[in-house]
Formats: C-alpha cells, sequence, structure tokens
C-alpha cells in the first residue's frame, strides 16, 4: 500500500524543464528510487508484523480450544491449564497472600491462606454535622465481626472466581490464618473457615445485597466464632466425605 501510493506521488513529479537545465534529473530519480524502496521496506515490514500477529492469535486460538476440550472432558491437566491461562486469582492480594489449588475431574478445592485480622482499621471514624471527623477506638468486639465478613467474603470470592472458569458444580473453599498454638507458644497456619460450596445454590445469591456471613448458612461448612474472641480452628472438611449426597446446610 505505501509503495504504490509512493509510486503514485512519484509520477505526479516527474522531472521537469529547469531540472533538466540544472542536471537535477538523475538526482531526482534517485531520490524517487529510494523513496519508493523505502515505502516497498515499510510494506514489508507491517506485513511480517501481520503475518507474526495472526500467527501468534492462532496459536493462542489453538491453545484455548484444546484447554477447552481437556476442561469438559474432565481431564484434570487441563483444570490447571485453564487457570493459568486465564489467572482468576490475579488479584490475590484481595482475597489473601496465596491460593492453592488441588483437582479431582468431580471437584476443586481452593486453600486461601488468608490475611490477618491486623488489616481491620484500629479506629472508627465518623463525619460529624460540623465536617469535623471524630475518631475513636474499635471495639473487639466490633474487630472481630469486621474480620469474620472480611473472611466470608473472601471464600464467596474465591468461589465466584472458580465457577467462572471450571465446570465444577461444587467447589471446596479452605481459609487458613495463623493462630496460637498454646502448646508451642507460636504462630502456626491453621484452617478457621471450610466450606462446600454447589454451583446451583451459588447460582441463586444476589452478591450485591447478600450479607457473607449469614451467607454462610446456605452451604455445609465449618466455622467456630466467637464476638470476643473471633475465630477458633475447625477441622478441614474431607471431600470424600460428600462424594454421595451433600447434608443439608447448618441452620445455627
Amino acid at each position: 500500500q505505501l509503495e504504490m501510493t509512493q509510486r503514485q506521488r512519484e509520477a505526479q513529479h516527474q522531472p521537469g524543464f529547469w531540472d533538466r537545465v540544472g542536471g537535477r534529473v538523475e538526482q531526482k530519480v534517485k531520490a524517487s528510487e529510494q523513496a519508493i524502496e523505502q515505502a516497498r521496506a515499510a510494506d514489508q515490514a507491517r506485513y511480517e508484523a501481520a503475518i507474526k500477529e495472526y500467527e501468534d492469535k492462532l496459536e493462542e486460538w489453538k491453545t484455548l480450544q484444546r484447554i477447552a476440550s481437556g476442561v469438559l472432558a474432565g481431564q484434570v491437566p487441563a483444570f490447571k491449564e485453564a487457570l493459568d491461562e486465564l489467572t482468576p486469582f490475579g488479584e490475590i492480594k484481595e482475597i489473601g497472600r496465596n491460593v492453592q489449588m488441588h483437582f479431582t475431574s468431580r471437584y476443586v478445592e481452593a486453600s486461601v491462606r488468608l490475611h490477618g485480622a491486623e488489616l481491620v482499621p484500629r479506629e472508627i471514624k465518623t463525619l460529624l454535622k460540623t465536617g469535623a471527623v471524630s475518631k475513636k477506638p474499635a471495639s473487639e468486639t466490633y474487630l472481630h465481626q469486621t474480620y469474620q465478613r472480611h473472611v466470608c467474603s473472601c471464600v464467596l470470592r474465591a468461589a465466584s472466581e472458580l465457577f467462572a472458569v471450571l465446570p465444577f458444580q461444587k467447589v471446596f473453599v479452605h481459609g487458613a490464618m495463623e493462630l496460637l498454638n498454646p502448646q508451642t507458644g507460636n504462630k502456626e497456619p491453621r484452617v478457621i473457615i471450610s466450606v462446600l460450596i454447589p454451583r446451583g445454590t451459588y447460582a441463586t445469591l444476589n452478591l450485591d445485597t447478600v450479607d457473607p456471613v449469614e451467607c454462610m448458612r446456605n452451604f455445609v461448612h465449618q466455622m467456630a466464632f466467637s464476638k470476643l474472641k473471633g475465630f477458633s480452628p475447625v477441622n478441614q472438611m474431607n471431600p470424600r466425605d460428600y462424594e454421595a449426597t451433600p447434608p443439608a446446610p447448618k441452620t445455627t
């Protein structure tokens, strides 16, 4: 395209009478040939770039097709490839420190290493009618309840990301945080929440208005929480115990 345009431009600017008189014909012809050659090189570069872009996109399409076929066929390696390709937990900082996955052909487990309760602000700020900002220390009850909402929100977020990428009908989400082990006196990662989330139940939720803590009542789960003390360790749910018919969700 550039070469054709340049040839048309050069054809409209042939050497004239004064070019011949001044002996500039050869110089002008040479400059015209150089301009055409530059345009040809630019066309070639654009063509090669377009070919490479096409080949890259074609290869990406083939990869996604292969992964999609594997996912639909229930192939565990394809599940891992799908997550690597789509990176649903790219913004992992919003959920926790890291997420570890375990797959079978029937379900997926996500083990989330949660941020600690220190992320909850220690002060409550209130805007007064005067325009001033009032600050007061947050109570322990407020801190524990706010952190509980955060933890339950992380569970729902993890399930949402997995359901969006993989065709599982149920996911297990386990959340762990560092808790003091009175036997050793050291803080150790302990599971504080473990939830079985069926896709059908999850699909009925209105995530814009649902209370994340109350929402856990919709699912089979393990969570020990006290307003005064916060979370206590729980036993992580074993998916093999729920491979037949899942028990009814807790009502308390």
